[in-house]
């Protein structure tokens, strides 16, 4: 990144005047800083002179933070007026050759070069050295606040106490401190930050180290001014970076407006304008826009808190990223040139790419040549014929059958030569007799009739008698009670909330929220059984009996008969009958033949014969007619995805690592523990939660998958995960996400948009809702062609939605208009999310100010991060 922008005098929210050095090494400084003690003086004075000598340093430094603010940069996104300070352009005391003390001259040195005369530390819980070992970065910033907390109370204990000793001129004019320059035109001292620990070693008596071996905080200075007030010097010193990392944001716009609600925390800029949607919006940190602000869908000046705002701020470029560079700092892993991938991250720091061809169509023109039927036309043609012209007597050769002549000839045949008798057999069936069979039958034969008596029960009354009978029946009230009806009401969303807020995209003016179904209450009027109350009464019951009554029926007698008689069946059997037949006899022999053939000759004759001659027609024939057609068109051939191996990656606790993808990066989710940077050379697509987690499975923040419970940190994780992800194109949340999703982590789309999928941007970065029309219109042949290919791929399609909500920290620089939510008008006056999110709530990663996720794009402007009151005391005193 190139250029001189810098932020406006109140561009810097509340937040961030308590961030810390990024490097592990720095975190020594505020360690060394926090013992103090004041001289033995009469308290209120001291109270007295120390104000005026510190309002009078930071006066210094105030004025020292204006040059800086207004320097150039070099091309390596260096600040002038620091850079020529440290290098003694400004006066002071620095020694060009003795900028930095190394011991083992390992200036520039990298982790494996050292060869172990270097002092290297490893580093606590708290950020404070610890003992002799291999370097690691990360855990900065818990420990650095927990020193500068420390100081504040040591001080305040300190002015309640007895003062010992007072900063002196010796120790402000060290000259064993020849390390220092000036800010031009000011008395404001410029240290490198590690050079400034060992000053405040030498002043404290202790033995000096080299707190950052290897240049981690080549990029932070401190500066330090001296403030005096009668017989008091107070120092203050304002840590100072470089450069303010892109994470730095929580919403970055490029070139199109931005639109924000709720109340999301950390910095908000958009180089056109802001709109702020909804009421109640509540914007702690600055909010800072090139072309003004505007309130939207019931949101106004009045019900909208704006504590640090800039309608009217400097532009900050979002120029080209040299995506080159970033390739070459691709330290854990680089993909194939030209290959795809989809990323998958794991809790226990592991990292799985799977690398794969990209799906594509060909487009592949085919030609065909057909002739077309265009109806028939009468054609004239010429034929030659015979005619018959007369007739004329000619002398014609014939031939004639002069006599006919007897020829032989021999041939094998079957000659019949007589008769034989030959005898055969047929089957004859021929009665040999009879014999005699008994046969027999049974059968019931009715012999009469026989009377039989029977009974029936019969009912029959003999008489009544009285009976008393009782009943109960219920005494009615009427009361009015409450009663429910399930009514369409109108619902809000609740798109305020401490820390959420979305950004949000769309034309409707009204309030948001959705037309459902709820139970609402109404009174009625009802009757109800207050009691019961008896009735009694006497009745006359007849008295019943039961008898046998009598009846006869006639009945038919059956007997069995047997009838027996004998029956003469005749008796057979089979016998051959023989025959006798006559069958020709046959002789194979050779036999002489004859045959009359006739014998011709030739002779002339007179006749009268036709003749002809060749006679030229006009004739005519219908045509069918045709015209040659030659058709072009586009077929389309799709090509699947080809997969490669997984490859795995091993990150953790604490771990750096840069993963830079050539091609289109289709998948991102996961839970991370690390420190990450996914560069995507083109378009990145992110289709599940993304979260960081420490080794112990504690997830960073609280509640992310419920949406109805405060979305806050999480106070059991214990990690510093971080993740960056730049893409050359857009970064999309595909259809796929959990309907209640949440992602950590800072999100730069350097060309394209990052937001919901299923928009296209136009040239002036606005979105319009995916469609073959808009499709066509904004993206070009190839382009359109692409997209195609991906939608044919379930897991990579363009596709429109609508999901609860999104929850997430970290921040979002896009080049197009960010979008997590569009809503439109409804026809009753109301606002609607019609695509993305309907709910959200984003909080901002402090931990990103000054742990910044691995080689992560920079802008090139200084800021402060934190003012440090200095009051020194020697080991020895």
């Amino acid at each position: 990144m190139k250029g001189n922008r810098h932020r406006r005098n109140g561009e810097r929210g509340s937040l961030l005047l308590v961030v810390v050095f990024i490097a592990t090494s720095i975190a020594g400084l505020a360690a060394l800083i926090s013992g103090r003690v004041v001289s033995e003086m009469k308290q209120q004075e001291v109270l007295e002179q120390e104000t005026r000598a510190f309002n009078g340093a930071y006066a210094q430094i105030n004025l020292a933070m204006n040059v800086v603010n207004t320097s150039a940069y070099n091309e390596k996104n260096q600040n002038l007026a620091l850079r020529n300070a440290i290098d003694g352009g400004n006066g002071g005391t620095v020694d060009a050759a003795a900028l930095i003390e190394r011991k083992g001259s390992s200036v520039g040195a990298t982790k494996t070069e050292l060869t172990g005369d270097e002092i290297v530390y490893t580093y606590d819980a708290d950020g404070k050295p610890t003992k002799k070992g291999a370097y690691k970065p990360g855990g900065i910033d818990s420990g650095y606040k927990t020193a500068i907390d420390s100081a504040t109370t040591t001080e305040t204990r300190s002015r309640e106490s007895s003062i010992k000793t007072e900063i002196n001129k010796e120790w402000m004019d060290d000259e064993n401190d020849p390390l220092y320059g000036l800010v031009e035109g000011t008395n404001v001292r410029v240290y490198r930050g590690r050079e400034y620990l060992k000053r405040l070693q030498r002043l404290k008596g202790e033995t000096v180290s080299d707190a950052d071996p290897f240049g981690d905080s080549d990029s932070y200075f401190v500066l330090e001014a001296a403030g005096r007030s009668g017989d008091t010097i107070r120092l203050v010193a304002a840590l100072v970076r470089e450069n303010e990392p892109f994470s730095s944001f929580v919403f970055f716009q490029n070139r199109a407006m931005l639109g924000v609600s709720g109340s999301p925390r950390g910095l908000v800029h958009t180089n056109k304008n802001l709109g702020f949607y909804f009421p109640n919006g509540n914007y702690l940190d600055t909010v800072s826009a090139v072309e003004g602000f505007e309130y939207l869908a019931g949101a106004s000046t009045t019900n909208t808190n704006l504590r640090d705002a800039n309608p009217a701020a400097t532009r900050i470029d979002l120029q080209e990223v040299d995506f080159d560079d970033l390739k070459g700092k691709a330290d854990l892993y680089e993909g194939t040139p030209g290959l795809d991938a989809y990323i998958k991250m794991y809790s226990n720091g592991s990292v799985y790419i799977y690398q794969h061809t990209a799906p594509r169509i060909d487009r592949v023109e085919k030609t065909k040549t057909y002739q077309k039927y265009m109806g028939k036309k009468k054609v004239p043609y010429t034929v030659k014929q015979w005619k018959k012209v007369g007739r004329e007597w000619q002398d014609v050769e014939e031939t004639y059958v002069k006599s006919y002549k007897t020829v032989y000839y021999y041939v094998w045949e079957d000659v019949k030569v007589g008769t034989k008798t030959v005898t055969k057999y047929k089957n004859k069936k021929v009665q040999t007799g009879t014999k005699a069979v008994q046969k027999s039958k049974t059968e019931k034969v009715k012999v009469g009739t026989k009377t039989v008596t029977k009974y029936k029960n019969k009912t029959v009354q003999t008489g009544t008698k009285t009976v008393t009978k009782s009943k109960q029946e219920p005494v009615y009230k009427t009361r009015t009670v409450t009663k429910y009806k399930s009514v369409k009401v109108w619902k809000p969303y609740d798109t305020g909330g401490a820390g959420g807020g979305t950004s949000v995209g769309g034309g409707a003016t009204g309030a948001l929220g959705e037309w459902v179904w709820e139970n609402q209450p109404y009174q009625a009027e009802e009757t109800y059984i207050d009691h019961y109350k008896t009735i009694t009464w006497t009745e006359q019951e007849p008295v019943y009996k039961t008898i046998k009554e009598p009846y006869t029926v006639n009945e038919p007698i059956y007997e069995n008969k047997t009838t027996t008689w004998t029956e003469y069946v005749p008796v057979y059997k089979t016998v051959k009958e023989p025959y006798t037949v006559n069958v020709p006899v046959y002789e194979n022999k050779y036999v002489k033949k004859s045959k009359k053939e006739p014998v011709y000759g030739t002779r002339t004759v007179r006749k009268k014969v036709d003749v002809y001659d060749w006679v030229e027609k006009t004739k005519y024939k219908k045509e069918k007619v045709y015209k040659t057609i030659t058709e072009k068109w586009i077929e389309e051939v799709y090509f699947k995805p080809e997969w490669m191996p997984r490859e795995k990656l091993k990150l953790g606790k604490d771990k750096s690592g840069t993963i830079y993808i050539d091609g289109r990066v289709t998948h991102v989710s996961g839970r991370l523990q690390g420190r990450l940077t996914i560069v995507g050379n083109e378009k990145v697509r992110i289709d599940g939660n993304v979260l960081y987690v420490d080794d112990k499975g504690q997830t960073a923040m609280a509640n992310g998958s419920n949406m109805n419970k405060p979305y806050a940190r999480n106070s059991k994780y214990e990690g510093h995960s971080v993740l960056g992800i730049i893409a050359r194109e857009d970064i999309v949340f595909g259809h796929n996400m959990p309907s209640v999703a949440e992602i950590n982590g800072t999100l730069m789309s350097v060309n394209g948009r990052v937001g919901v999928d299923g928009f296209w941007a136009d040239e002036d970065g606005e979105l319009h809702k995916d469609s073959t029309a808009n499709r066509k219109k904004y993206l070009t042949e190839d382009e359109y062609y692409r997209e195609k290919a991906y939608d044919k791929n379930g897991w990579a399609r363009t596709r429109i939605y609508t999901k609860e909500s999104m929850r997430r920290i970290g921040g979002v620089i896009s080049n197009d208009r960010i979008m997590e939510t569009f809503i439109k008008q409804t026809s009753d006056g109301y606002a609607t999310v019609d695509a993305g999110f309907k709910r959200g709530n984003m909080q901002f990663d402090i931990n990103l100010l000054f742990n910044p996720p691995p080689n992560f794009v920079e802008v090139p402007r200084p800021v402060v991060t934190a003012f440090v009151p200095i009051v020194l005391v020697r080991n020895d005193d």
